[in-house]
């Protein structure tokens, strides 16, 4: 994937520029620890937020 911006908007603006990467090949083996039980987790405490009220 390739993004074009203008180094003077990073300057200017006070942009920032963020990357990451997700491995798509470590899902199956997360899932094999957790279904197997060598991995415990706990239930995730989730809360829906509207996203007017989410923090920028």
């Amino acid at each position: 994937m390739k993004a074009e911006f203008e180094p003077f908007d990073l300057l200017f603006r006070e942009l920032k520029v963020l990357g990451s990467f997700l491995n798509p090949f470590t899902h199956r083996r997360a899932a094999e620890l957790i279904a197997s039980g060598a991995i415990e987790i706990g239930p995730a405490d989730l809360q829906a937020v509207a996203l007017e009220d989410a923090a920028a």
